[in-house]
């Protein structure tokens, strides 16, 4: 996939799976699918989704644009004391404050268990064979193919594990600050003020 401001295609460079971008609304821009794979975007809009085509877009001010390749992120483990485990490299936001973006990666036989999050959260799986279950389902969930998506409603418990023998990748939008709540244990209560 490229991406690229109005007047900027010969400078566009193929983007890797995983790669983010934020597009200020009312910004002329292109987007175009390379390669033999179809292209699979989440697009989270905080407004009104407008698509209007327009070829003979002028070149706008970057304004506030960023875009972040995938090897350029910032990759954190999850549980600091366990380095090779899960990770993360944040996109958006603040996961200590509220909403925020985040690619995660799962190393292959990585197991969460059923847990839940405070807040809601959608994902849609960039690479490898990650499983999603809920409690009542039985076994720990089948593996889904990349270009997969859920909604998880937060307060719910589910389980998430990478299958096969590749890191599963899921772009993930929480629309609270992240937490991780192991099943059958209670929140923490909020500090008093």
């Amino acid at each position: 996939h490229k991406h690229w401001l109005a007047g900027g295609a010969k400078k566009a460079k193929p983007l890797d799976a995983g790669s983010h971008w934020f597009q200020p609304g009312g910004q002329a821009h292109d987007d175009q699918c390379v390669g033999a794979e179809p292209c699979i975007l989440f697009i989270v809009s905080d407004g009104k989704f407008d698509f209007t085509a327009d070829p003979k877009a002028k070149a706008p001010k970057a304004g506030k644009y960023k875009l972040s390749a995938r090897k350029a992120l910032k990759w954190t483990p999850l549980d600091p004391a366990q380095p090779d485990g899960m990770k993360m490299a944040v996109v958006h936001g603040d996961p200590k404050a509220g909403a925020f973006g985040m690619l995660l990666e799962l190393p292959p036989g990585a197991n969460a268990g059923l847990h839940s999050h405070t807040g809601d959260y959608h994902a849609v799986i960039l690479a490898g064979a990650p499983a999603h279950w809920l409690p009542h389902e039985q076994g720990e969930g089948e593996a889904v193919a990349p270009g997969t998506y859920w909604w998880q409603p937060g307060g719910y418990d589910h389980g998430d594990r990478c299958t096969g023998d590749a890191p599963c990748v899921a772009f993930v939008w929480e629309t609270a600050a992240m937490d991780f709540i192991p099943a059958g244990t209670k929140p923490a209560a909020a500090p008093a003020e």
